[in-house]
């Protein structure tokens, strides 16, 4: 009896789960055939064809419901799979699949698989099995090499997938002992064998800067450097204005335009102006034209596209443009011509959106600024004239009225108000790490903020008014389930929420607004974020849960995030149509946000991108906005145990943020630092976790227990440079 056979017998026979006695059975086969036929169906079973089930039984993989995503791999060796879609056997109430660790069937961190889908007894979790490795999710590993008897290994150890690769003494490639290095796999691991590799790269030694920078980089799938045929056609661009590039632009260097950034940004991609004319505000966002420079398919586009997003780490950023355009070409410095794309915005009083206009433009800003001291002229503890000339000075202040009006109406429309403050890391003369604080956040910083909203607002209700095909930033609403257990957990660890249930982004934002000020503010607000769903590029446009918008796209940073690139390249090959259009203004389009119908009939042209490339460019680079806030987040912790290293025996005031059944992560004062104490570290009393409570309590004391929020004095015991953590023990 072949393979097929045996298919075609589950497909037929789908509602049982048939052991190999009972196939021969059926199908009258001699004794003697019993034995290949149980040979068969366990290999068969090793290749996810079908499946075995825990009494012994197999089914056909038709016959039960299946899933394929991305694995996410603990380092205890069960996993999660995060599906591709919230369609089939993974329902809304379940948005991931368990998998323990006897169903991982050889699969790894990241890879993409095919995996059965099964509820539990109790319906509180879908466990499934992997059937069928669809797509390795790594082909490079990072890790220390060492030596195994006589020969050796690259030890990756993880947290959430430690792996050993056999290295064969050929392929050591110049690698030595106790080297951080990459292996790049040559045979993935299965029925008796192991993983085996060689050395593709040697990083240099643990726990040096320059190696374990090298090795974030690498383990995230970071491009270091622009392949040679990118950087020729750069050095073909011209590195100054020509008059050709300025004809058929708006003229808009007459205004006085600025750019308002952090100290230490490195790319000035949005300048912005507001005009008070009669009862309305204008409002003008203009943006770095990068899609003039940068031509579709191209190799400095193709490049782009592949990096998804520039990375910004501490003391160092990783552009996805190269700096003769992100430093230099596109870069809004003041005093200097500039190509823009620029949306203008007509606004009443109260804040309200009432038309705008899109269209190419030519700016020169008069001015770089800068957070805390554009904050300086709000608050009016800044003065100088020669800073700020009577023009900049009305400019600014026509911006904080209108900024005003634009928060006043995203309170009313109930947008979610997060305060998840970012890691500020601070160094001496000499690059040593004094201090990681908290970032402020001014008034200016939100200016800015509902400026770049309104923008990519009025962009993304142009494409869909006219039904033309964008690459929306799309939000989802989270799971119900997942919003119960928030709820839940509130009225657990004694704060009464201020609704009964959690629906609509202003049932959330009412949530948020009743915790200001409460001692558990911060720890609520990173709960809840973990309980929502992430914002992904997709033209599928559901709306944005968080911001409460209907419509909602990226426009305002085309120098480091390439959906705005393509945002850009959609808008601009439109407005091309528009200059033969005798009903528009010449190189200008048009939208009343009182009409709720297109304005204009049919569109002028045919989209540049249609829905494949657009679906291609959102999945690519959600992945790779993904990739680049994992790698910064581990950055900072990288940095964080630096600077904590020689911090080692030092007692510290601390609040604990959250719980785990292994013990309490506990943020130090005054740093923002987040450090381990271990449930074995509590050595008056055996602590029990309480998840419902979300909290550990002392057995037998039911009084003595330790929650989220509580204060505590700790000592740091331990610092691992190479794991990013820091554990503590009490003082």
């Amino acid at each position: 009896m072949d393979d097929s056979q045996i298919l075609t017998f589950f497909l037929n026979n789908p509602k049982h789960a048939w052991s190999a006695r009972e196939m021969a059975s059926r199908l009258k086969m001699p004794a003697v055939a019993r034995k290949e036929l149980r040979q068969k169906l366990k290999r068969l079973a090793a290749a996810g064809k079908i499946t075995v089930h825990r009494g012994g039984g197999y089914t056909g993989t038709a016959s039960i419901p299946t899933v394929t995503g991305t694995l996410k791999v603990h380092y205890e060796g069960y996993g999660f799979l995060l599906p591709d879609t919230t369609t089939g056997a993974v329902d809304s109430a379940h948005p991931d699949v368990f998998i323990p660790a006897r169903a991982m069937n050889y699969a790894l961190q990241g890879d993409h698989v095919l995996a059965s889908c099964l509820k539990e007894k109790e319906g509180h979790r879908l466990e499934g099995k992997v059937l069928q490795i669809l797509k390795r999710g790594r082909t490079h590993w990072i890790g220390r090499l060492e030596r195994r008897g006589k020969g050796y290994v690259v030890i990756n150890e993880e947290k959430m997938a430690a792996v050993e690769i056999v290295i064969p003494l050929k392929d050591l490639k110049g690698g030595r002992v106790g080297q951080t290095v990459v292996a790049k796999i040559t045979r993935y691991p299965g029925p008796g064998q192991l993983m085996t590799g060689e050395i593709a790269e040697v990083l240099g030694t643990p726990r040096d800067e320059k190696t374990e920078t090298l090795a974030i980089l690498v383990k995230h799938d970071i491009r270091r450097e622009f392949p040679s045929k990118v950087m020729e056609e750069v050095n073909r661009l011209p590195d100054f204005i020509g008059d050709e590039s300025l004809s058929n632009r708006i003229d808009l260097r007459n205004k006085p335009i600025l750019t308002i950034d952090g100290i230490n940004a490195r790319d000035f991609d949005d300048a912005v102006f507001v005009e008070k004319k009669g009862a309305s505000y204008h409002l003008y966002v203009s943006i770095a034209d990068v899609a003039h420079y940068v031509a579709a398919g191209h190799a400095v586009d193709r490049e782009a596209c592949q990096r998804g997003t520039s990375v910004y780490f501490p003391d160092f950023a990783v552009p996805m443009l190269p700096s003769s355009l992100s430093n230099g070409l596109c870069s809004l410095k003041p005093g200097e011509d500039r190509l823009t794309l620029t949306c203008e915005i007509r606004f009443d009083e109260q804040g309200k959106a009432l038309e705008a206009w899109y269209y190419e433009s030519v700016i020169k800003s008069v001015k770089r600024g800068v957070y805390e001291e554009i904050q300086s002229v709000f608050d009016g503890a800044l003065f100088s004239e020669e800073a700020y000339s009577p023009p900049l000075r009305k400019n600014l202040e026509e911006m904080k009225a209108l900024a005003g009006a634009l928060l006043q109406q995203r309170a009313l429309r109930g947008a979610i108000e997060f305060d998840l403050p970012e890691a500020e890391v601070r160094y001496d003369k000499e690059g040593k790490i004094t201090a990681i604080k908290k970032a402020e956040r001014f008034f200016s910083h939100r200016l800015i903020e509902e400026f770049m909203i309104a923008a990519n607002v009025a962009v993304a209700e142009l494409f869909s008014r006219h039904q033309y095909p964008a690459l929306y930033r799309v939000h989802d609403s989270p799971e119900a389930g997942h919003a119960q257990e928030f709820l839940e957990f509130m009225r657990n660890i004694g704060v009464k929420p201020a609704t009964i249930h959690l629906r609509q982004p202003r049932d959330f934002a009412r949530l948020l607004e009743g915790i200001k000020n409460h001692p558990m503010e911060a720890v609520i607000h990173q709960v809840l974020l973990r309980s929502m769903k992430i914002a992904i590029y997709d033209p599928n446009n559901r709306g944005h849960f968080g911001l409460n918008l209907r419509n909602y796209c990226h426009f305002t940073s085309p120098i480091r995030r390439y959906p705005d690139l393509v945002v850009h390249r959609q808008l601009k090959h439109w407005l091309k149509g528009t200059k033969a259009d005798a009903r528009l203004a010449a190189g200008k389009l048009h939208l009343l946000f009182t009409h709720a119908a297109p304005q204009h009939g049919r569109l002028p042209l045919m989209p540049l991108y249609g829905l494949a490339d657009l679906e291609y460019f959102g999945e690519l680079s959600s992945r790779r906005e993904r990739g680049a806030m994992e790698a910064e987040r581990e950055m900072i912790n990288y940095k964080r145990a630096v600077f904590m290293e020689n911090r080692v025996g030092e007692r510290f005031f601390g609040t604990i943020r959250r719980v785990t059944k292994f013990g309490l992560f506990v943020e130090l004062e005054p740093y923002f630092v987040e450090g381990l104490l271990h449930v074995s570290d509590l050595t008056d009393a055996y602590y029990l976790f309480d998840d419902k409570r979300m909290c550990l309590v002392a057995r037998g004391k039911k009084r003595k227990a330790y929650s989220v929020g509580d204060k505590i004095w700790v000592c740091v015991k331990d610092v691992s440079i190479e794991n990013r953590q820091i554990t503590l023990e009490m003082a």
